[in-house]
Formats: structure tokens, C-alpha cells, sequence
């Protein structure tokens, strides 16, 4: 946990500037989980079909809507602006240290968050991050939450049309990693191929259940064999914002707050992906497939794949379907774990093994991100050496991503 001051007023907090990196970094780094900033409401219509446009994602009396229909969030959000179905100040940089979260308006989110991409390449230089990996922020919930499978395929594509153009400022510092839905997986593996031919490197997927369907069910084979076969990366990344019936949450039905589901609901869907991939053997029969487990409050992942060695060791011969290795074998194979700068954990999850999984992760331009200096977060620590910094900033996003730049 960050030692750094709370508390600021909006003038304070924009006047800050990141602490110089000592010795100076010798390398490009690398953001393995950015993401884009809160998207103004109509971002769609260059994009989706108008044959979709009244069921397109909008907000109505404080509630998000889409396919006719409530996706509104039914755990309260600290001040909830009736104009966007959210709190601005949750989409902006560093915002848990204002003192007063209703300072920060929507267009305060989007300017200092980078809506237009000059304004994220300089912030982007303003925090030491050479190159970014972005997710998404507005979609990174609704289309889990939706009924039609038409409709989410169209509107994550929609989306994919629309960070590609906005990645085309500056392609090699700017990376788009694509949405795509499990709700049909014929028309998922369609958009991998059409996303992959436009230069995508990466697709982000949700770890929760979709109308039902887990992340190990045979549905997906199709989807993880075509992500082996096209060598594009998985990014796992659980969100908030939006819920319906057609994506649970675990814990939503017994949590009161959003403190309490964003500190569950993160590490413990990400707990349960990484079990129903090993065990359930994706891995095993895919072992050239990429996956990274990201924004998952990381410290669990040295307790729990030596609780499922365990469990593997003990019950495994009972069950013959497993597959022939534990999890922590697949795990280290194939799988990268996201991890803020000043994640105090890191130390520990390099002690259980997992130095050549760990990506550094800014998060920016959320709230809980650290900015600017979340580069220096990481390379002015002295709990690490040069080296263990550099695999964390460059080198394993290098790994997960595939790429050699």
C-alpha cells in the first residue's frame, strides 16, 4: 500500500509531478494494463450499425441502459453523477487522494485521462511510460451484460473500430487490446481474425460467468485454439460499473458497498479463472496460449497456486480427467500477473516464483492509479534489483505480448 499523501484539493493534485527515476532507466518501458479514458456518450455512432443505435449504451436518470433495458450497477458508487451513471472522479488519475471526489468533473476526466490521444501520449510522458497497453474503461463491463449476442459482438467491434483509429496516432506507444464477448463464440472467434488482420496484439476477456457459461466451458475451445493459432495474447481483467443477471458477480450478493465488491470481486474472479485454466486443463491442451491475469490484487497468487498443488497432489488421482501437471507448472508456463508499481506483495510473489510473470500495470487513468510516477514507483524501489525492475517495466509484457519492441 502507497505511503503517499491524501487528502488534496483538485489544484493540488494536478500540480503534482512525478519524482525523478534514479538511476535512469536505460530501456522503453512497457504498461502491460492502461486503459482508455470514460468515453463520451454517443463514441458509437461513427462505429455500430445504425440498425443497433436505439439499443446502444446510454445513461438515463443516473442509470446506465442498453437493449431497452437497466445495466445499472446495484452496488452504490461513491457520488454517482446522474449525467454520466458514474463518478467522473473513478475515471480519473490518482483521484483517491482528493479530498473532495465532486471536484472532478466528466470533461476534468477526460482531459487529464487522455480523451484525445496528444493529451494521453503526454501524460504517458509525464509518468515515464514509453509504450501502452490499453483496455478498455466505459466498455470494460457492458457487453458481459448483455442478452444479445448480436448486439455485444457488434458493439465490442464497434469498439475495437474505435480505439484502432484512436491508436493510429502514435501505433508503436499506443496498443489497443480488443473486447470481445463469449455470448457466440462462432461470431468471437470472427472478430479475434478480423481484429488480428487490423494488428491487434491482444484481446481482453472478463473472468466472470456470461449468461451462465464459465471461462472453462467447451464453448471456449474454439476461442482459446484460435488465440494459440493467431499467437494473440489473453488479457483476463475483471471491472465495475455496470451488472445484469447475465454476468454475476461473486460476492455482489453479499457485499453492501463498493469498497467491499471492488476488493472482492477482483481478486477472487481472477482466483477462480486461474483454477478452472489450469485444472480444467486449457493450458495443458493449449500450451502456446498467452494469458494475463490483470487489476487482480496479485498478492493471492503465490498462497493460492500452492493451495492448488495441494489439492492436486491429494485428490488428483481421483480424478482422471486433470491434467498430468499442477497448476503452479501451467501457471509459470504460461500466465502473467499484473502488478501495480508500488505493490507492496512484489517481493513476495518473486520469492514464490513468479519473477517471470510479473507486468507492471498503471491502471491510469483510474482512480487508484498512481499519477504522475508510477514508472518511479517501481525503479526507485530498494526492495528490487536492476534486473527484477527491468523484467517488471519491459521485459515479461514483452513475453506476454509476444512482440520484440
Amino acid at each position: 500500500m502507497s505511503n503517499i499523501k491524501a487528502g488534496l484539493t483538485k489544484q493540488e493534485l494536478f500540480a503534482l509531478e512525478a519524482p525523478a527515476i534514479s538511476p535512469p532507466l536505460d530501456y522503453e518501458t512497457i504498461d502491460g494494463d492502461g486503459h482508455t479514458v470514460l468515453l463520451k456518450t454517443d463514441w458509437w455512432k461513427p462505429y455500430l450499425p445504425k440498425k443497433w443505435a436505439d439499443w446502444a449504451p446510454q445513461v438515463i436518470d443516473g442509470v446506465w441502459h442498453a437493449e431497452g433495458r437497466s445495466i445499472g450497477y446495484y452496488t452504490p458508487l461513491p457520488s454517482t453523477n446522474k449525467t454520466t451513471g458514474n463518478t467522473p472522479a473513478l475515471g480519473s488519475p490518482s483521484a483517491w487522494r482528493l479530498k473532495d471526489l465532486s471536484e472532478i468533473s466528466l470533461d476534468d476526466a477526460q482531459k487529464r485521462g487522455g480523451m484525445n490521444p496528444v493529451d494521453r501520449l503526454a501524460a504517458m510522458d509525464a509518468d515515464g511510460i514509453d509504450v501502452a497497453y490499453l483496455y478498455p474503461s466505459t466498455m470494460l463491463s457492458i457487453p458481459w451484460t448483455l442478452h444479445s449476442s448480436a448486439f455485444a459482438n457488434a458493439l465490442c467491434a464497434a469498439h475495437n473500430d474505435w480505439l484502432y483509429d484512436f491508436c493510429a496516432t502514435d501505433p508503436h506507444r499506443l496498443r489497443g487490446v480488443a473486447t470481445i464477448t463469449p455470448h457466440d463464440m462462432i461470431l468471437a472467434v470472427e472478430e479475434l481474425e478480423r481484429v488480428k488482420k487490423k494488428g491487434f496484439q491482444a484481446v481482453m476477456v472478463r473472468p466472470n460467468t456470461c449468461l451462465g457459461i464459465n471461462i472453462d466451458h467447451p464453448n471456449y475451445e474454439r476461442f482459446w485454439a484460435a488465440a494459440q493459432d493467431l499467437d494473440i495474447a489473453i488479457g483476463i481483467h475483471e471491472g465495475f460499473s455496470q451488472s445484469s443477471p447475465a454476468m454475476p458477480r461473486l460476492g455482489q450478493e453479499r457485499t453492501h458497498n463498493f469498497l467491499q465488491l471492488h476488493a472482492f470481486e477482483h481478486p477472487v474472479e481472477h482466483m477462480m479463472a486461474v483454477m478452472l485454466m489450469t485444472t480444467g486443463g486449457i493450458m495443458h491442451r493449449y500450451p502456446k496460449l498467452r494469458v494475463g491475469f490483470l487489476e487482480n490484487g496479485a498478492g493471492w497468487a503465490g498462497f493460492w497456486l500452492h493451495h492448488l498443488d495441494e489439492h492436486y497432489e491429494k485428490l488428483g488421482r481421483f480424478y482422471p480427467d486433470l491434467p498430468p501437471e499442477k497448476p503452479s507448472f501451467y501457471f509459470k508456463r504460461q500466465c502473467f500477473l499484473g502488478v501495480e508499481p508500488d505493490y507492496e506483495q512484489i517481493g513476495h510473489l518473486i520469492d514464490c516464483g513468479l519473477e517471470d510473470t510479473l507486468v507492471f500495470s498503471s491502471d491510469f487513468p483510474h482512480f487508484d492509479s498512481i499519477y504522475p510516477g508510477s514508472v518511479a514507483a517501481c525503479a526507485n524501489r530498494t526492495d528490487l534489483t536492476a534486473a527484477q525492475k527491468k523484467k517488471i517495466l519491459r521485459t515479461n509484457s514483452l513475453r506476454f505480448y509476444n512482440v520484440s519492441n
